[in-house]
Order: C-alpha cells, then sequence, then structure tokens
C-alpha cells in the first residue's frame, strides 16, 4: 500500500493513468479489430468451409497455393456480374427469382425473407417498405429500470393481455445484426432524433461515439433547462 502512496505522490501513477486514459481508445479499437478478424477468419478463411469449397472450386482451374485466390476471384466476380445485372434488369427481379426458388425449401423461404428485409433496412431499400423505421427509446421498469435505443420497424400496434405493444428490434454491441426483438408497451415508446445510421454508430463502437452522434438536445443540462426531465413512465400517451 505505501508503494501505491509513494508512486501517486511522485506522479509516476497519475503519469501512467493519463497515458492508459489517451491510449484507451486505440487498445479498444484494435481488441474490436483483432475479434472482428478472428471471426472474419473463421468464417472465410483457408480452413473455413467456405474456404474449403472455394479451393475445390480452384483447383479446377489451378493447383495449389493459388486455387484459393482464383475460388475467391471466381466468388468476387460473380458478385459483381449479379450486380451490374442488377443494375440493368431491376434488383426486384433478382430478389423474385432467388425467393421463388429458396421457396421450395422447408423453411428456407421464411429464414430468407427476414435475412432480406433487414438488409434492405440497413441499406436504405424504400422498395421494402422499411424506409419508414424510425429510431425509439424504450424506457423499462418506470424510475428504476433501464431505458434500450432500438428500431420501430412497423407503426403497427398489437394488444396483448388488454394492453397496446409495438414490436421493437434492439440491436447488441458491437455487431448490430445480432440483436433481439422486443414487445414494449406503447406508452412506453418514445421517437428519438436519430437516424438508423447513428443508431448503428453507436453500438458499432460501443457508446464511444454517444457524444458525437446523439443530438445536443438529449444532453443534461438541456433538459434540465427545459425541464423534461421524469422519473416514472407515463400510463398514457399524449
Amino acid at each position: 500500500m505505501h508503494i501505491f502512496t509513494w508512486l501517486w505522490k511522485k506522479g509516476i501513477l497519475g503519469n501512467f493513468l493519463a497515458g492508459l486514459i489517451v491510449l484507451l481508445p486505440l487498445f479498444v479499437t484494435v481488441a474490436l479489430l483483432s475479434w472482428v478478424t478472428t471471426i472474419a477468419i473463421a468464417w472465410f478463411g483457408a480452413q473455413s468451409p467456405l474456404g474449403k469449397l472455394l479451393r475445390e472450386v480452384g483447383l479446377l482451374f489451378a493447383a495449389e497455393p493459388a486455387a484459393l485466390v482464383i475460388g475467391w476471384a471466381i466468388l468476387l466476380g460473380g458478385i459483381w456480374l449479379v450486380g451490374v445485372a442488377a443494375t440493368t434488369v431491376g434488383r426486384e427481379w433478382f430478389r423474385r427469382q432467388i425467393s421463388e426458388a429458396i421457396e421450395r425449401v422447408p423453411l428456407g423461404g421464411s429464414i430468407y425473407r427476414s435475412v432480406a428485409q433487414v438488409v434492405q433496412l440497413l441499406s436504405r431499400d424504400k422498395s421494402a417498405g422499411l424506409h419508414k423505421a424510425s429510431v425509439v427509446f424504450c424506457r423499462f421498469g418506470g424510475g428504476s429500470g433501464v431505458g434500450l435505443l432500438g428500431l420501430q420497424v412497423s407503426e403497427k400496434i398489437f394488444v396483448f393481455g388488454g394492453r397496446e405493444w409495438l414490436f421493437v428490434y434492439v440491436p447488441t454491441s458491437p455487431m448490430p445484426m445480432s440483436g433481439a426483438i422486443f414487445l414494449v408497451p406503447r406508452d412506453c415508446v418514445y421517437p428519438v432524433n436519430l437516424g438508423v445510421d447513428g443508431l448503428m454508430q453507436l453500438y458499432l463502437s460501443i457508446g464511444v461515439l454517444a457524444d458525437a452522434v446523439v443530438a445536443p438536445e438529449y444532453r443534461l443540462d438541456k433538459l434540465t433547462a427545459r425541464g423534461l426531465l421524469a422519473s416514472e413512465c407515463p400510463e398514457t400517451r399524449s
């Protein structure tokens, strides 16, 4: 204990903490990138199922070690050609053809439709009818509860147990695509002046970008001045 007191008085510990605070964003960024890289290698690396398949395809045209590179080139070139065709023929036509093909696979159609809707939402595709999705704040547990930022992708109201509920998608951090659907009481869902891009940045950065993404109107000094702080979840919506 005395050694820590001495280090603090001499400024050694203080300088170390100051340096740690400066470098902490870099450490977190490197850790996140390392985590994402590990997942990417597991999914797309040479020993992954996809990597082994691409290697087998590449072996039809070249020998090792160029087989995997050739396989990836064929896959990426195929994706590019689909993009060119979708631009000229129309994305909706391609989606319809893929959907009709997958509908023949048990459970394939429902899974494909769900994934396609999320992708279209994140890509701002208005043809899917999801462009009206809005960022909302959900409050749980009253004054001593918690709040979550999520996406209200539909304005439809559902009634369960005699109460009105809304479906809200709440992303997880740092991978917003792996979120969950919550049924939230309608009177505990509040619209937020925040775009979908801002919400995704917030979750991707594990909250680090909150000060840059969240509008100034939601900061404590602004709310206190306007008298908008509340301690309980209202029972009715005005």
